[in-house]
């Protein structure tokens, strides 16, 4: 990355010559290397367990919303507006339910 910083700013100045270069930000490489942002791996800084973690939840939550969907029961409204409000308002408690289940 040491490089493109210079490049970018030779980019950017072919584009405005009016604009002056920013300065360089002062990283402390070691504080980045501890809290795992580089140098570690997708597996020991636990991406790979939070990806799984997440994957779960979103599968759970789908499946539940398209349950409830599904569980409707067919009460002979005809009319596809009411029909769209008696389902949406059998949603409603999976609405309210979310958040703190995924929490």
């Amino acid at each position: 990355l040491k490089g493109k910083r210079d490049e970018c700013q030779a980019f950017v100045h072919r584009l405005d010559p009016s604009l002056e270069p920013m300065p360089a930000a002062k990283v402390d490489e070691e504080a980045v290397v501890e809290a795992g942002a580089v140098g570690g791996g997708a597996a020991s800084s636990g991406v790979l367990m939070r990806a799984a973690a997440t994957c779960f939840m979103w599968a759970s939550v789908s499946l539940g919303y398209y349950g409830v969907g599904m569980t409707t029961p067919d009460i002979g409204i005809t009319d596809p507006v009411w029909s769209w409000i008696y389902g949406f308002s059998v949603e409603l408690p999976a609405y309210a339910a979310a958040p703190f289940v995924v929490e």
